[in-house]
């Protein structure tokens, strides 16, 4: 989910939250109490500095479950992406 929260030099800044929950299925899943994998939740803010080139700055939180479903492994990260959005068509014709 994605909505602009602010406009900087007539540009939006967006803020963006997502979530995702991984299964596990056929023989990956056999030595699992359940198929359940992974659980991630991302959130953060995105700004479209030049035509096409945006950067993210976002949170990442990670739940994994281990094999033999025992552990759990936990990850927070601190994440920056830059983004190219239609880079091959600028050097296409």
């Amino acid at each position: 989910m994605s909505k602009p929260v602010a406009t900087i030099h007539k540009r939006p800044l967006v803020a963006v939250v997502y979530g995702e929950i991984f299964y596990q299925f056929g023989d990956a899943a056999k030595y699992f109490r359940s198929p359940y994998d992974q659980y991630r939740i991302y959130t953060g803010f995105n700004y479209e500095v030049f035509k096409n080139i945006k950067v993210d700055l976002a949170y990442c939180y990670v739940s994994q479950q281990r094999i033999f479903g025992r552990d759990t492994d936990v990850q927070n990260a601190i994440c920056a992406f830059v983004t190219f959005g239609n880079f091959v068509s600028r050097f296409t014709k």
